[in-house]
């Protein structure tokens, strides 16, 4: 839903970045990378059989191969790519931002509270002075990137994917029951 419905591209991705940093503060960093990957995949694999003409068939389908894709749908595909890139892009540096505030994100963490003797809270409030001012400066340099659209980032989601993901979404809802 988050895809759909957040139009403006530098919102999604510092909400992508931040959401990944929140998440990978209390789990593995590479933990939520995986999931992040996970659902671009997802994204990705439901545009990918839509542009090769298979609808929302359930025969198997492999993404990874782009024969079959209309030649009509090919650059939007591109931009797709390189929209979803950008995201998990921002996600991933969002979890290694995240991960560095606290035990539980990253596994050298919990060898410096250990040394250290600091409990949870006591790791937060002591890395706060490097960890606060490392989330912010990546966070504005996720918007600065999409901002100026340098290094592969700043490409915007197609309206064709747009729509055929909002199909998609509407369809499976449709499907689900009551339960």
């Amino acid at each position: 839903k988050l895809l759909l419905n957040v139009r403006s591209k530098i919102a999604l991705s510092l909400l992508f970045s931040f959401v990944a940093a929140f998440l990978s503060a209390f789990l593995d960093a590479l933990t939520v990378t995986a999931v992040l990957i996970s659902v671009g995949v997802g994204f990705y694999s439901v545009y990918h059989r839509v542009a090769s003409g298979q609808g929302s068939s359930l025969t198997a389908h492999d993404h990874a191969d782009d024969a079959g894709v209309h030649e009509h749908h090919r650059e939007d595909l591109e931009e797709f790519r390189a929209f979803l890139r950008s995201l998990l892009m921002h996600g991933a540096v969002g979890t290694a931002l995240g991960g560095v505030c606290t035990l539980v994100g990253e596994p050298q963490n919990l060898l410096i509270a250990t040394i250290a003797d600091w409990d949870f809270f006591e790791f937060v409030r002591m890395m706060a002075p490097v960890t606060v001012p490392g989330l912010l400066a990546g966070l504005a340099t996720c918007i600065a990137l999409e901002m100026t659209r340098r290094f592969g980032y700043g490409a915007r989601l197609p309206d064709a994917v747009r729509h055929v993901l909002t199909d998609y979404d509407t369809q499976e809802q449709s499907n689900r029951n009551a339960r």
